[in-house]
């Protein structure tokens, strides 16, 4: 699928859905300094983040929004998509 096909795909599913709201990450924060956490199978860092890249390459508009809730020791984000 390339970058057309993908925006007109996303242009179709916001014919039905007003918001979008998505994990930031899919893995846990990891240490500053670092493209990927320790460990990881891959030097890549697009291998650990797949969801913020896809809005940014078709133009949709998204919002990162951090959440700490009581009792965490780090952060989660919450992206909504619009």
């Amino acid at each position: 699928m390339n970058g057309s096909q993908v925006t007109w795909t996303s242009s179709i599913l916001f014919d039905d859905v007003d918001v979008l709201m998505l994990p930031t990450m899919p893995i846990r924060a990891f240490e500053a300094g670092k493209n990927v956490p320790s460990g990881w199978k891959s030097d890549d860092w697009m291998s650990w983040n797949p969801y913020t890249p896809a809005f940014n390459l078709t133009h949709v508009p998204a919002l990162s929004y951090p959440i700490w809730p009581a009792g965490f020791r780090l952060p989660i984000g919450v992206q909504f998509v619009a």
